[in-house]
C-alpha cells in the first residue's frame, strides 16, 4: 500500500473494514482515501475482534496499554 498510488488498484480496494491491533496514522488515511474503514481494536484474538465488530461492542485498546508500550521502547532507546 505504501508503495501504490491512491489512484492505481490495491487488494485492499475490496475490503471494507479492516480490524487492527495498531494503526498508524499515514495507513489510516491511505484506507480511508480507498474507502476502508480502520478500526483499532485492544483484542488479542482476531476472531473475537471480528465477533465484536459485528454485534456492535468492538472498543478501542485502552490508552494505558498504549502508554506502557511506549515508555517501554524509550526505555530500551535509553
Amino acid at each position: 500500500m505504501h508503495e501504490t498510488a491512491a489512484t492505481n488498484p490495491h487488494p485492499l480496494d475490496a475490503v471494507d473494514v479492516l480490524i487492527s491491533g495498531s494503526m498508524g496514522d499515514g495507513v489510516r488515511r491511505q484506507l480511508s482515501v480507498r474507502g476502508v474503514e480502520a478500526v483499532v481494536n485492544g483484542f488479542a484474538d482476531p476472531d473475537a475482534a471480528v465477533a465484536a465488530s459485528l454485534d456492535g461492542t468492538l472498543a478501542p485498546p485502552e490508552p494505558v496499554a498504549f502508554r506502557r508500550r511506549v515508555r517501554l521502547f524509550l526505555r530500551v532507546l535509553t
